[in-house]
């Protein structure tokens, strides 16, 4: 929801009149610096170069943080991302292999498939479907 027009979207819930639309702005800013920081948790191994952008995409979130919200105070989960996830993906080279999303992604494949072929009542059979089912996207998504 952070990625492409979702930080517009978000935005749109604080509403049209002039007092909002200033904070609609900054919210889409850090919300499009989040969407940024959030595409590096992805179930793989990061390049060096990767590593770098992801922690210049930290610092530019913490930067704006400080400049758009002042009065605000940072939260200590808010401290981790902008000023110890670098060093760690620098340290071991990923961000989404350690993180929950890919098995949450995983947990809504299976839950499709699972609705998909609710209809076979033999359990053996329906989970023969889910994982051939599961094994050839898996084979399509690696070409």
């Amino acid at each position: 929801m952070v990625m492409g027009n979702g930080p517009e979207q978000l935005a749109s819930a604080l509403g049209d009149n002039v007092t909002t639309s200033t904070y609609r702005q900054t919210f889409i800013k850090l919300l499009t610096d989040f969407g940024h920081i959030q595409s590096y948790f992805v179930a793989q191994f990061l390049e060096d170069e990767e590593i770098e952008d992801f922690s210049r995409h930290c610092e530019t979130f913490a930067e704006n943080i400080k400049q758009l919200l002042p009065n605000e105070s940072i939260t200590p989960k808010m401290h981790f991302l902008v000023s110890h996830l670098p060093e760690f993906a620098r340290h071991h080279k990923t961000l989404g292999l350690i993180s929950e999303q890919p098995l949450e992604s995983l947990n809504a494949i299976m839950n499709k498939l699972e609705c998909h072929f609710s209809a076979i009542r033999d359990g053996e059979q329906h989970m023969k479907l889910i994982l051939q089912q599961f094994y050839i996207r898996c084979m399509i998504s690696l070409k």
